[in-house]
């Protein structure tokens, strides 16, 4: 791995509003993904080109999947067609928004569901989740063009998907991201082989395969939560618990101290469970790789 890429190449989703009325609208998703492309150009010096956003009805089911294939798998590929140039980019996926589960009709999963990541089209007329499976299949058409085991991946998943009891929403509460599952017959089957290539099954309940690091907003069975940071005077910005602390660590890298996906983990994994008892942050896959390949910061910034 060559510890210093010349560049990275980001689709950030983030679903506040939902067309859905049997979808609850979400409060700081958006500013999730703001913040990460701002912290990306002004931290990281990732051309704003390389950067792409996707927020409320611009990430409908179909916009997301073209997305990551025109932007994501679509930079791999003219990485091989340019002759496969050393270093090799870093890709990051980041989807903050609801997170669900869908019927799984193969027989495949023990409980009969999917996780799913949920569009802001999703559960209108026959518009569905996108499933783990689909976004594991995206993820080896993104790996494909690299060595084996070489491909520079990273997944922020900041949402849940339990398929037990939602909460009643209050309106003094802030909402956490998960929506009741879609239990439609579905149009598409998970295709065999596409299980995950652990032999562990990941504590995130994502069966994603290999070839990437995910960092995911909590545990199966828990809830993703949304939380309120001061700002200013008497302000407030709202952001996902994990996505606000995961963004306040990476403002507080020195451009000099690479750091691995683990060492950025246990970090926000303490920042968000010392106030959520219930959530702990999951990261999976290759955890010791430096963070996104060893992209360097290249100035301290604060956000």
């Amino acid at each position: 791995m060559n510890p210093h890429p010349t560049a990275m190449v980001a689709l950030l989703v983030g679903i506040d509003q939902y067309a859905s009325p049997t979808i609850r609208d979400l409060g700081g998703c958006v500013n999730d993904v703001d913040t990460m492309a701002q912290l990306l150009r002004d931290k990281f010096n990732v051309p704003p080109a390389n950067i792409k956003k996707l927020i409320n009805r611009e990430a409908t089911h179909q916009a997301i999947k073209q997305a990551f294939r025109q932007h994501l798998i679509g930079q791999a590929q003219a990485w091989v067609q340019a002759g496969r140039p050393e270093p090799a980019p870093a890709f990051l996926f980041h989807y903050s928004g609801h997170g669900s589960q869908a019927l799984d009709e193969s027989g495949l999963e023990p409980d009969g569901l999917d996780e799913t990541l949920v569009p802001h089209d999703s559960r209108l007329n026959d518009v569905y989740d996108i499933k783990d499976w689909e976004l594991g299949q995206l993820i080896d058409e993104l790996a494909a063009p690299f060595p084996a085991g070489q491909a520079n991946i990273t997944l922020i998943l900041d949402c849940c998907h339990s398929g037990s009891g939602t909460r009643d929403p209050k309106p003094t509460l802030v909402p956490t991201r998960r929506c009741q599952p879609d239990l439609r017959p579905q149009p598409s089957q998970r295709p065999p082989g596409t299980r995950a290539t652990r032999s562990l099954s990941p504590t995130s309940g994502w069966e994603l395969g290999a070839n990437y690091v995910l960092l995911a907003g909590c545990r199966d069975r828990e809830e993703a939560n949304e939380y309120i940071a001061p700002q200013g005077q008497a302000g407030y910005h709202q952001h996902g618990a994990m996505t606000y602390f995961l963004l306040q660590e990476l403002s507080r890298l020195s451009p000099g101290r690479p750091l691995t996906y683990r060492e950025l983990h246990e970090r926000v994994r303490y920042q968000v469970n010392s106030r959520y008892e219930s959530q702990m942050p999951q990261c999976e896959g290759q955890r010791d790789r430096y963070l996104f390949g060893g992209l360097a910061p290249e100035r301290v910034v604060t956000l």
